[in-house]
C-alpha cells in the first residue's frame, strides 16, 4: 500500500496521457509501474474514469538460456551442471525466486552430485528444504505470500479456491478472464498458456494441492462436514443436506460472500429439500387436523345415537310397564 492518495496519482498519469493529443511533448513521457494489480485496483473511486490507458506486460518464467549465467555456480556441486539446472527448471517452472533459491541450496551442499543422479538429488532437496514444514522454511516469505493473497478477501476466498480446485481436478482450465481467474494469476500460483490456465510449477502444485484447498474451504464453511459427505456421495446423499436452523445459519453466513459453484449447488439442494419437507409437514399437519375433526364428528354422532337408542329403549320399557298394569 502507498502512503498517498493513489486515485490522484493514477489520475495524473492519465491526464498526462490525454494531453498527448494537444501537446506532442507529452509523448516523451512513459511511466513503468511495477507490481501486481488489475486496472480496477488502481483507481478505487468508481466516479472517476478507470485507469485503462496502460499496457500490461506479462512476465514469463526463466528459460534455460536466461539462467545459463548460473551454471558456473553449480559446477562445484555437480559433474553435469547443465543437466542439474534443467532439473531445477522442471521443479520451479522458471519462477525467478524459486529458481535462485533452489540453486543456492544446491550450491551450499557439501556434496558433488554424480552424473545421472540430478533428478533424485534435486527431488530429495526440494522435499527436505522446501516442501516439508514449508511455512517454517519459507524465508524470505514467498509461499506464504501466495497463501495470504488467496485468503486475504474472506468474501471472495471461497470462490477463488473453488476455481483453483476445478483447475486441480482437470489439470488445466480454459481461461475466461473471470475475477477468480485473474486473482489466481495475480497471486502467481497459476499461469496462462495458450488460453489455458495451469499451476505454475511442481513446487506450487505440491504445496497448494487438493488437500490444502479442502482444508482451507473446511476452515471457512460452517457446514464443511455435511458438504464434504454430500460431495463424496456424488451429490446423492440427501441426508447430508441442511435443514431448519442449520440451513438458516448457512444462508446468513453466505449472504456477503462469493461462493463456489459447488457451494451454490449444495445450498440450493438444501433449500429445495427443506421447502419440500416444510410443504410435506404442513400437508401432514392438515391431514392430522382433518382426521381429528373427523374423529370428533364420529364420536359426537355415536354419542347422539347412543343417547337416542337409550331414550328409545327407556320409552319402550315405560310403555311395556304401562300396558302390563291391571
Amino acid at each position: 500500500s502507498l502512503e498517498f492518495p493513489t486515485d490522484d496519482f493514477f489520475a495524473l498519469i492519465r491526464a498526462c496521457y490525454n494531453k498527448r493529443v494537444d501537446c506532442p511533448a507529452y509523448r516523451r513521457l512513459t511511466f513503468a509501474l511495477l507490481g501486481v494489480a488489475t486496472p480496477s485496483d488502481l483507481i478505487v473511486d468508481k466516479s472517476r474514469t478507470p485507469f485503462n490507458v496502460g499496457q500490461a506486460i506479462t512476465l514469463t518464467g526463466f528459460q534455460f538460456p536466461e539462467v545459463a549465467p548460473l551454471l558456473p555456480g553449480l559446477q562445484r556441486c555437480s559433474q553435469d551442471p547443465e543437466s542439474l539446472l534443467q532439473v531445477v527448471l522442471e521443479w520451479t517452472g522458471g519462477q525467478p525466486f524459486l529458481t535462485l533459491k533452489l540453486c543456492k541450496l544446491l550450491q551450499s551442499s557439501p556434496y558433488v552430485i554424480p552424473v545421472g543422479n540430478e533428478t533424485t538429488w534435486v527431488e530429495q532437496l526440494v522435499r527436505a528444504r522446501m516442501l516439508e514444514n514449508w511455512e517454517a522454511q519459507d524465508e524470505p516469505p514467498h509461499l506464504k505470500t501466495i497463501r495470504d493473497r488467496l485468503l486475504r478477501d474472506e468474501q471472495r476466498a471461497n470462490r477463488v479456491l473453488g476455481c483453483y480446485e476445478k483447475l486441480l481436478e482437470s489439470g488445466v482450465l480454459l481461461a475466461d478472464e473471470s475475477a477468480e481467474q485473474i486473482e489466481l494469476r495475480l497471486s502467481g500460483l497459476v499461469v496462462e498458456q495458450n488460453r489455458q490456465l495451469k499451476v505454475y510449477n511442481r513446487i506450487y502444485a505440491s504445496i497448494f494441492d487438493v488437500l490444502w484447498v479442502e482444508q482451507q474451504l473446511k476452515n471457512q464453511r460452517p457446514y464443511a462436514q455435511a458438504f464434504n459427505a454430500w460431495m463424496s456421495s456424488n451429490r446423492q446423499d440427501s441426508t447430508q443436506l441442511l435443514r431448519g436452523d442449520d440451513l438458516l445459519n448457512a444462508q446468513m453466513w453466505a449472504t456477503d460472500k462469493s461462493l463456489s459453484d459447488h457451494d451454490h449447488q449444495f445450498l440450493a439442494a438444501s433449500i429445495s429439500l427443506d421447502n419440500l419437507e416444510t410443504v410435506d409437514a404442513k400437508a401432514n399437519h392438515l391431514l392430522e387436523d382433518a382426521h381429528r375433526q373427523a374423529r370428533r364428528i364420529i364420536l359426537t354422532g355415536v354419542g347422539i345415537l347412543s343417547i337416542a337408542v337409550f331414550l328409545a329403549i327407556a320409552l319402550m320399557l315405560m310403555a311395556v310397564n304401562h300396558n302390563s298394569r291391571p
